[in-house]
């Protein structure tokens, strides 16, 4: 029997409230204690949960390119004054 996917949206919520929750914990333990050293792993764990959150990030589909806008071609028009090198 084949289990369902997980929901990438809910997963991606998950994380980066993950992500928040270990920076707040970690800048209290930090204020409290005066050590960063002792509390560096909690600031890990919130860039592993924010980097693993953009890699998660819902995928594009493959859309036309937008026409080029009118008037703006980059040419030059005509009648205008010609530059003169020199």
């Amino acid at each position: 029997m084949k289990t369902p996917a997980p929901d990438r949206g809910l997963l991606r919520t998950v994380l980066f409230s993950l992500a928040v929750v270990f920076m707040i914990i970690g800048l209290y333990q930090t204020v409290l204690e005066n050590s960063l050293p002792r509390n560096y792993w909690l600031f890990m764990l919130s860039a592993v949960c924010l980097l693993i959150y953009r890699q998660l990030r819902p995928v594009e589909e493959n859309t036309p390119p937008a026409p080029p806008a009118k008037g703006k071609t980059g040419k030059p028009k005509a009648g205008g004054k010609a530059r003169r090198n020199g």
